[in-house]
């Protein structure tokens, strides 16, 4: 898992975008657009999980649906570390990597609604407070639910996120 290549890949893309789209806003509304869109596709991936519901619900989505919704928060979440300057808190060593892993998933409501709420607490930490350690600990629970929650495995996430960062660089217009 290449994690320092996925945050180059999203700073690329990112400064593509920018200059496709000719997107004129000054840092620190961009860092408040990246931590809304790191928040409303977290959303989005909380209840594609399904977590939350009290009861059953059939949402009909695939693996491969819930993968990528959580490639999108990974995403968002690299913007974030790169636009605040604390890539160093984003990229693992394979101990931490298989500490994370090791994890064990949530299931009852109760757990996955907790789940979610930290990471959104954290995240409005870091975005308020600044706090680094508030933003590493949700960006690991993202990883842990790609890995642990949904069980996919490096090689899925890799592949998901590259195409993830194609398709987005393919529609950025040339001129």
């Amino acid at each position: 898992m290449d994690i320092t290549k996925m945050l180059q890949a999203t700073i690329r893309l990112d400064r593509a975008q920018l200059e496709g789209y000719d997107v004129m806003v000054g840092p620190t509304a961009r860092k408040m657009n990246t931590m809304m869109q790191l928040n409303i596709n977290l959303a989005t991936w909380a209840k594609m999980l399904g977590w939350g519901d009290l009861r059953p619900v059939d949402h009909h989505v695939t693996a491969d649906e819930k993968l990528n919704q959580g490639i999108r928060v990974l995403y968002w979440a690299l913007l974030f570390s790169a636009q605040q300057q604390w890539t160093h808190l984003v990229v693992m060593d394979d101990e931490r990597m298989n500490k994370i892993k090791a994890a064990k998933p949530v299931a009852r409501v109760d757990d996955q609604a907790k789940l979610y709420l930290v990471m959104q607490q954290f995240l409005a930490s870091a975005y308020y407070n600044h706090r680094q350690s508030d933003f590493q600990h949700a960006y690991r629970l993202i990883w842990k639910v790609l890995w642990v929650d949904l069980g996919m495995r490096d090689e899925a996430i890799t592949t998901a996120f590259e195409n993830y960062i194609q398709v987005r660089e393919q529609q950025i217009p040339q001129d």
